[in-house]
């Protein structure tokens, strides 16, 4: 089982050709509010255009064409943040093909939308009522993956002071003013499911690969999130890490939990890097 592990993490990190029939695939970084990067996945044989919200203008940039597939990147500048606003991709109706949309937005937010023949387009969603505070708090119980990092942390890294470290390497990526791909904190994910299934157990590295995936699951949501935000993740991270670890009964001294957690991680990070 560990070998196979072994080499999904390997299939994690492979990037493979694009495929003819491979969807069209949009992914939007609002790094400031109004402020973004673009960059456009397109098939070969497509022509595709992109409908950008008003009130922004479109810069290209670097282009690259390779043998089934073509990627376009923009910067793009807005007059508003882009939550509320609306976009779209023209010339799916042509190819009756799909496009795969992430808006990443500047409030630490991730929009996913999947566009057709028959929706073209779609509305950006408006931010959620509430402070940044409030939302910070609600942030690592939102998402599954940041729930299943720290249940990884609490099995694999025992000493408080260390955890509490990565708890605060976690919360601080949220607010840097950039992101990591959803693969890598995926892959780290799956490194740490290895680590809770290891026979002979490395405190050193298991800890150092905690870190690495703190930092990427900050960043695969961050994305210059405001401070009081990432103040408000590290409460909430370390609160529930603290109720996981004053659980050892269920997580810790008994035989079955830990594996069994392991291979329900390891299973999802899988299927995680190879959609």
């Amino acid at each position: 089982m560990r070998r196979a592990a072994a080499a999904l993490v390997v299939l994690c990190a492979a990037r493979a050709g694009a495929h003819p029939l491979a969807p069209a695939i949009l992914h939007i970084a609002e790094r400031a509010p109004g402020r973004a990067t673009i960059e456009l996945h397109i098939p070969a044989a497509a022509a595709l255009n992109p409908r950008w919200p008003a009130g922004c203008i479109a810069h290209a940039g670097s282009a690259a064409t390779g043998v089934a597939s073509r990627i376009e990147r923009f910067t793009l500048t807005c007059a508003a943040p882009l939550a509320g606003a609306q976009l779209g991709l023209d010339g799916l109706a042509a190819i009756d093909g799909i496009a795969v949309v992430r808006v990443d937005l500047a409030d630490g937010r991730v929009v996913r939308a999947i566009l057709g023949p028959t929706r073209p387009d779609f509305t950006i969603a408006a931010a959620a009522p509430g402070s940044p505070l409030a939302r910070g708090l609600l942030h690592p119980l939102s998402r599954l993956g940041d729930l299943l990092f720290l249940l990884a942390l609490v099995l694999v890294v025992r000493r408080g002071r260390a955890r509490l470290l990565i708890l605060g390497v976690f919360a601080a990526a949220h607010g840097l003013p950039f992101r990591a791909p959803g693969l890598a904190s995926a892959a780290s994910l799956l490194a740490l499911a290895l680590e809770i299934l290891a026979t002979t157990p490395n405190p050193r590295r298991a800890t150092w690969i905690a870190a690495i995936s703190a930092v990427l699951h900050g960043l695969d949501q961050g994305g210059g999130a405001p401070p009081a935000f990432a103040a408000a993740v590290f409460l909430a991270a370390f609160a529930l890490t603290d109720a996981l670890a004053a659980a050892p009964a269920l997580l810790r001294r008994a035989r079955w939990p830990r594996p069994t957690a392991g291979y329900a991680i390891g299973a999802l990070a899988a299927m995680w890097c190879l959609a």
